[in-house]
């Protein structure tokens, strides 16, 4: 009876390892999001909070808008996620107002630090002294896609300042001249 209560208990604790912290996590992290959208939605937020990220865009025949309107979505800059309350377009500009999200940046924190004490507790000890025939390992593909992940975040965060309350990014985008009129209409 002892034993198979060991076993049961080793099992949930290999199982929660494996599943059940990522899923208590993402359960949390859909929660939480859902409370900011709606304290977002009632206007119910701190107004000091908000950081203003602006981007030149051009988009032809858009009109300027006089007041900004809510959006949902969100980005993340230098590690921090933030949650864009609301946009406006006007001169050639589009201004995004964004919030921190603090649920979001200390689930992920427990994450990466859950994450973190698993694999010291799966690491080899330093004392252990490795013998010439132990075993290698070999990079993957995932590992290289991952570092090329990380320079690409890193590049896209060079756009951004935290010193600053408004940013700028400059769109790279091709643009063509067409040089014949448009058709007439019939």
């Amino acid at each position: 009876m002892l034993k198979s209560l060991a076993a049961l208990f080793l099992i949930s604790v290999l199982s929660f390892n494996w599943y059940g912290f990522d899923l208590l996590v993402n359960i949390l992290e859909t929660h939480y999001d859902q409370e900011l959208e709606k304290a977002l939605d009632e206007n119910d937020y701190d107004t000091t909070q908000i950081i203003e990220l602006d981007a030149k865009v051009i988009l032809p025949y858009v009109a300027d808008m006089t007041d900004f309107e809510r959006i949902d979505g969100e980005v993340m800059i230098n590690g921090v996620y933030y949650k864009f309350v609301e946009r406006k377009y006007e001169n050639g500009r589009i201004i995004y107002r964004c919030i921190p999200n603090t649920n979001k940046i200390k689930l992920h924190h427990a994450r990466s630090t859950f994450i973190e004490l698993m694999n010291e507790i799966q690491a080899a000890p330093e004392n252990h002294k490795q013998t010439s025939n132990s075993l290698s390992v070999k990079k993957t593909i995932s590992d290289y896609e991952l570092q090329h992940y990380s320079k690409l975040i890193c590049s896209f965060h060079e756009l951004f300042s935290a010193a600053r309350k408004i940013t700028s990014i400059t769109n790279t985008v091709a643009y063509y001249s067409i040089t014949s009129p448009p058709p007439e209409l019939v």
